[in-house]
């Protein structure tokens, strides 16, 4: 399923990153296309233009994160 999240997300990143505000933008995975619950995923783009993502739980004791693309 991470695996998954992960590959959406490097799509959305390289057909967005221009459009994509200075600062961290929250998305739910339903905003890339895919069906799952119980994840939030962050994306950061710099003033560099260096963009990062990062997936997390939306559960209380699922409080580790993972960083998927940059």
């Amino acid at each position: 399923m991470l695996l998954l999240l992960k590959e959406h997300t490097k799509e959305y990143i390289r057909e967005n990153s221009e459009n994509l505000s200075i600062g961290t933008t929250l998305i739910d995975p339903q905003d890339i296309g895919i069906d799952i619950s119980g994840y939030k995923i962050g994306i950061r783009k710099s003033t560099d233009g260096t963009i990062d993502a990062m997936i997390t739980g939306n559960a209380s004791n699922d409080l580790q994160a993972g960083k998927i693309a940059s």
